[in-house]
């Protein structure tokens, strides 16, 4: 009998709060449908772009540099065009690259929240997660402290947010404390100490005690987080002793966190960080989660999928077109589809940001070119976002050193 993630009396009781933001739909094929580029709200110079759609808006952040300093931008779109970028927050120690950029959630309440990365003086691996909210639209902002209680001079950092009832939310991130005293217990890990994943709740005004969801995962892959129906659900990428780095899930259920499950055995051994996390969506009792390996040396992108019948993510297809290099997204549409968005190499440098269409029946659409892009990392991760007002994507231009954003032109196929 299938176990469900919470019972009819959690629900009454709001333990779990879920509003999503009405969807798009997409009747006509993918490939039939224009993808327009629009001039950016971010400026020149930016980079490390958050794409997120809200119950009110898509809202999208990004940092720039002013005067040396980097500064974190915010713009939002409810339907009428993208609007001035707000300042949310100027700090010299802020951390900026393409891999690990700040989070951002909006509540359902109205309030939005920030996760952004702060660096630990001159020690260039060393930060921590510093997260800060706004109650008035963006126009000011306050610190709600760190999610971790360690003050090791390590990283943390990978933060993925996702809602609780009310003005609460969770928080992930990978935590390297262990890594402070790794001179002292050689050959733990790859760099003398694992990585742990951990999840923190803030509610009624501050942080709970932080728990240990594994204690040895991939030290600088992104994770990802979503809430569904069904429950709480966090993606990362694993790290066994052998080095073998799959994709796994962790799920809240009964109040407590699960042991963490294998998604697929795809048994991809790598002596490194490949720096590609999973991509995570929920809708209703919805689950999608894409992800990328190159186990046996064979790149590869999959998406699995679930539906209301099952969370039993059971149903695994292969997306890519014969060269992808990850770097994922994935949302779910109005009906039982899933947008999934990948990188697709296409020469030494150059590489295409390409999506498709995945039915919970597996059946997947041919895939469209969006944008060009570059093979190096500085080009970041596409980002996708779907609410009514329309199916957004951004990335990071590594040539004119912008983030750009497009959109599909629905009003070309009425």
């Amino acid at each position: 009998m299938r176990r469900h993630w919470m019972n009819r009396a959690a629900l009454a009781a709001g333990i779990f709060f879920l509003v999503q933001p009405a969807l798009a739909d997409i009747a006509p094929p993918l490939d039939t449908i224009p993808f327009v580029e629009i001039d950016s709200p971010a400026g020149p110079g930016s980079q490390s772009a958050s794409l997120v759609a809200g119950k009110k808006a898509v809202y999208l952040t990004w940092i720039e540099k002013s005067d040396g300093a980097p500064v974190l931008k915010l713009s939002r779109n409810t339907g009428t065009g993208w609007s001035a970028p707000q300042t949310v927050l100027s700090d010299p120690r802020m951390v900026a690259n393409a891999a690990d950029v700040p989070k951002f959630l909006a509540l359902d309440n109205g309030m939005l929240v920030v996760a952004w990365l702060h660096g630990q003086g001159d020690a260039a691996e060393a930060y921590d997660v510093e997260v800060i909210s706004s109650t008035d639209d963006g126009a000011t902002w306050h610190s709600l402290g760190k999610p971790h209680a360690d003050k090791a001079r390590v990283e943390h950092g990978f933060v993925s947010l996702l809602p609780h009832a009310g003005d609460g939310f969770w928080i992930a991130w990978l935590d390297g404390r262990n890594h402070a005293n790794a001179s002292h217990s050689p050959g733990v890990g790859q760099h003398g100490a694992n990585t742990e994943l951990r999840v923190a709740r803030w509610r009624d005004g501050h942080f709970e005690a932080e728990t240990k969801l594994d204690e040895r995962v991939c030290d600088c892959c992104q994770t990802a987080a979503v809430v569904t129906l069904e429950g709480l659900a966090v993606a990362y990428r694993d790290r066994s002793p052998k080095e073998t780095r799959d994709i796994s899930l962790v799920r809240y259920e009964r109040q407590a966190w699960s042991k963490p499950i294998a998604i697929r055995n795809d048994n991809w051994v790598i002596d490194g960080c490949p720096v590609n996390g999973p991509a995570m969506a929920g809708k209703d009792q919805n689950l999608a989660l894409a992800w990328y390996t190159d186990a046996g040396d064979v790149p590869q992108v999959y998406v699995a999928l679930s539906d209301s019948s099952s969370f039993g993510l059971s149903r695994i297809v292969k997306v890519d077109d014969g060269r992808p290099m990850g770097r994922v997204d994935v949302e779910w549409l109005a009906d039982q589809s899933a947008l999934v968005t990948w990188v697709e190499q296409t020469g030494d440098a150059t590489a295409d940001i390409r999506v498709k269409r995945v039915t919970v029946d597996g059946t997947v659409s041919g895939s469209k070119t969006l944008a060009q892009t570059s093979t190096g990392m500085s080009s970041g991760v596409p980002q996708l976002a779907i609410r009514d007002i329309g199916i957004w994507v951004a990335w990071t231009d590594a040539a004119s050193q912008r983030v750009r954003l497009g959109h599909f032109d629905m009003k070309s196929t009425d």
